[in-house]
This record gives structure tokens, sequence and C-alpha cells, in this order.
């Protein structure tokens, strides 16, 4: 299920950009009138990187350095990992996982359309609960087994989106943790 939806599905695709020469002061006034939390840096068609809120405090104002006097390049990431817009959620939930990021751009034939977002996955997440219970019901009323892990957001514990979730008896999706078992 969750391996059939495709990122241009639920990407946002109204994304703001900036120049790797724009200042970071800039940048600053784009994030807060559009009330988004990272600009992609782009040169043409290229992506250099991307500039967050987090970016901006921990590399400006937590240095008492002035935005004004800063450019993207200065303080942006970069290289940032982009991902293809047929890529399906789950992967792009495994490579942010594994990246611990938050964003990713999304990229169709090497140009940018869109980033997904972990707001973006959260806001499926409740959807594919939805259908995993009705999924399991109707394999429990045939008498299947249902032994297979998942990826989503542990009903427990609520940890980002984890690979490792399973049916417990009592119906729910837990992770390895909270199911009590040890690596």
């Amino acid at each position: 299920m969750i391996a059939n939806i495709a990122i241009k599905d639920i990407m946002t695709k109204g994304i703001v950009t900036a120049r790797p020469t724009d200042s970071v002061l800039t940048i600053s006034r784009m994030l807060k009138a559009a009330g988004i939390g990272a600009v992609v840096i782009t040169e043409g068609h290229d992506i250099k990187g991307i500039l967050t809120e987090g970016d901006i405090i921990r590399k400006v104002v937590s240095l008492d350095k002035k935005p004004g006097d800063l450019q993207a390049k200065d303080i942006m990431t970069s290289p940032v990992r982009s991902i293809d817009d047929d890529f399906d959620i789950e992967e792009a939930s495994r490579i942010m996982r594994d990246l611990r990021v938050e964003r990713l751009p999304v990229a169709r034939n090497e140009k940018l359309v869109g980033i997904i977002t972990q707001n973006d996955l959260t806001r499926i997440e409740p959807a594919l609960h939805v259908i995993l219970r009705e999924e399991r019901e109707l394999r429990a009323m045939k008498g299947e087994e249902y032994d297979r892990l998942f990826s989503g957001i542990c009903e427990n514990c609520n940890s980002a989106v984890v690979d490792d979730l399973k049916i417990t008896e009592d119906k729910r999706l837990l992770c390895s943790e909270c199911r009590g078992e040890t690596s």
C-alpha cells in the first residue's frame, strides 16, 4: 500500500527557491513572507543546496553574525540529496530517516519540481493506518497470518517514520522497541 503512493502525489509543488548569492537576510524575509521553513538554493536548473530556518539559527543568529553580510552559499547545506518524483513515499521516508533530514527536493529529469517534507508524509499517514487496519481485519476474518513489516509511525511512541512496524495481537502497528524486541 505505502509503496504505491508516488512522491509526486503528495509533494509540495509551489516551492520557493533562492540563488547562492542571495543574502541570508533576504532569504529570512522570504521564509517569513511565505510561512515556510526552507528554500531550495538553485543556479539555473541545478540544485545547489537547501537553506533552512535551523541553518539560520545555528550558523547566523547563535554566532551573532549579521544576516545581511552573509550569502546563502555561506551557510546552506550542500550538497543536498534530491529524490525523483516517481519514487514512492516509503523510499522517501527511508532516505529522509537515514539522512536525518526533514525535507528533500524532488526532481523530474534532474529539474526541480517540488519538495517532500516530514509534514507531507505525516499528513498521509493517518489514511495509511486506516487502510492497513482494514486489511488486517479482512485477513483476520479469513484466518490468515499477518506477519509483515511496515513503514510508518508507531502507534505507541509516535516515532518518526520507521520501517520495522508489526501488527500486534491488539491490532496496533508498533515498532520493535515498543513490541519489546531488542536488536
